[in-house]
């Protein structure tokens, strides 16, 4: 009974094989990295050609450096994501820092990054293009900044008021009655309608 439990283990311990570029080999003793097979020992991954022990060793693009402490890459830089931060592939002491803005570290508490560009906080909680402003005091429509007071949208860079106003293909016309939009007109359904781009009297 002994020697037919160990003809079926014994196979499986010393004789796993596996199949790739590399030829059938045993993956118990064997690594294959990128089609050049290694001596396995403890390793258990690759970088490139290479085969390493992810406890202690970290690969960053294809550079194999000495793990330590090092949790991430920066391009080929191995980091300690606690005391750096990568930007871009540059590398930077963090700090406070808990963002980036292109290459540039900073902190969400005191900067604000608009399409890459860096400036003070303040107040501002948003973007319009490269300019950092407060929703609530100002509008911003397509990259350009408008005073809010009573507007709530936009129609093409204006802002203004929906109770007041209605935007039809970015052209902005008083709403009256008005309730819906025939190109750049805006008009009453209950007196009038759209056909095919037209204004009609009454039903098409």
């Amino acid at each position: 009974m002994l020697i037919r439990v160990l003809l079926y283990v014994l196979p499986f311990l010393f004789f796993t094989t596996v199949s790739c570029a590399c030829g059938t080999y045993n993956s118990n003793f064997y690594i294959c990295c990128n089609d050049v097979l290694s001596n396995k020992g403890t390793n258990n991954a690759c970088c490139g050609t290479t085969p390493y022990d992810t406890n202690w060793s970290i690969c960053c693009n294809n550079r194999l450096t000495n793990k330590g402490s090092n949790n991430a890459c920066c391009d080929t830089v191995a980091y300690d994501t606690n005391w750096s931060i990568c930007c871009n592939n540059r590398l930077t002491n963090k700090g406070s820092n808990n963002a980036c803005c292109d290459t540039v570290a900073y902190d969400t508490n005191w900067s604000i990054c608009c399409n890459n560009r860096l400036t003070n906080k303040g107040s501002n909680n948003a973007c319009c293009g490269t300019v950092a402003y407060n929703t609530n005091w100002s509008i911003c429509c397509n990259n350009w900044l408008n005073n809010k007071g009573s507007n709530n949208a936009c129609c093409g860079t204006v802002a203004y008021d929906t109770n007041w106003s209605i935007c039809c293909n970015d052209r902005l016309n008083n709403k009256g009655s008005n309730n819906a939009c025939c190109g750049s007109v805006a008009y009453n359904t209950y007196w009038s309608s759209c056909c095919n781009g037209y204004l009609k009297v009454g039903s098409c």
